[in-house]
């Protein structure tokens, strides 16, 4: 019980990944912090490549990229809440199977 209110909390509060780098399964943790990283890394690319938000700072550019595109960017939101509801799901599967040893799995 103990390590799934910590790796639930560690997934609320430091995202997809956190909790399941705790429960030792480095590879979803891998997959699920590198998902986030790639959708970070898309909208900031989406961000440069704007004509409109040359000469700006990167998060200058970015606060205007989101007001002006707030209604385009729903599939970055709903992507996001996807990875992280998966991730807390997971975890609590996971920790829900924890071994009478302490180990997960």
């Amino acid at each position: 019980m103990k390590k799934r209110i910590i790796s639930l909390t560690l997934t609320v509060f430091l995202g997809a990944g956190a909790g399941h780098i705790y429960l030792k399964k480095f590879l979803k943790a891998a997959l699920l912090i590198g998902a986030n990283f790639a959708l970070a890394v898309s909208l900031v690319i989406r961000v440069m490549r704007d004509p409109a938000f040359e000469g700006m700072g990167a998060m200058e550019a970015v606060g205007e990229f989101i007001a002006a595109y707030s209604h385009k960017m729903a599939w970055h939101d709903a992507a996001i809440a996807a990875i992280l509801a998966y991730a807390i799901v997971d975890v609590w599967l996971l920790s829900a199977y924890e071994k009478k040893d302490g180990s997960v799995g």
